[in-house]
């Protein structure tokens, strides 16, 4: 699975992590991408926190708006492609539940998405294919957006009804 290490040799592991029994702590935030960034950096160079987690949120924020604009974002070092995608039903069992009309009815309502004519959209990270092969290490990587991304993309839907994206399908991205 890995040394953990950085190629400088820095353990890139948080020191302080309490465990529970059977518990695998999977996500590394904006606070351990700090603490490993003030460990391999020289003290007369580092930037102070607050500086830090604003230079990564703007750039987060022009990611997510290139992104919006019809765009991609390809993830450095040939690590694939984060892009949204539509995503339509069709004869599906399994449709997203309307939880607003649910509580409000009482029992299970799908919701059918009839301005889009029933298509979804999200965000997705497309990896390389073949990679277990060339890049066994993203395997164990996910990409998960957050709360205000996926409100962006919301907004960025109704505020533009000709607005469309990549219909998903099995891509073969070989980089």
């Amino acid at each position: 699975m890995g040394t953990g290490l950085h190629p400088l040799g820095v353990s890139i592991r948080p020191q302080n992590l309490s465990r529970g029994k059977s518990k695998h702590k999977a996500d590394y935030g904006a606070k351990a991408l700090y603490e490993f960034y003030a460990r391999i950096t020289a003290k007369s160079l580092q930037v102070d926190r607050n500086k830090f987690y604003t230079v990564i949120r703007d750039f987060n924020d022009m990611v997510a708006e290139r992104i919006l604009q019809g765009g991609d974002f390809k993830v450095p070092f040939s690590n694939g492609y984060i892009r949204v995608f539509k995503y339509t039903y069709g004869k599906r069992k399994s449709l997203p539940i309307d939880y607003k009309r649910t509580y409000e009815l009482g029992f299970r309502v799908a919701h059918l998405n009839d301005e889009r004519d029933g298509a979804i959209y999200r965000w997705r990270w497309i990896k390389p294919t073949k990679v277990q092969r060339v890049k066994p290490y993203l395997q164990y990587y996910s990409f998960t957006p957050c709360r205000k991304i996926k409100r962006l993309l919301k907004k960025a839907l109704t505020e533009n009804p000709s607005l469309d994206f990549y219909e998903y399908r099995h891509f073969n991205i070989h980089n």
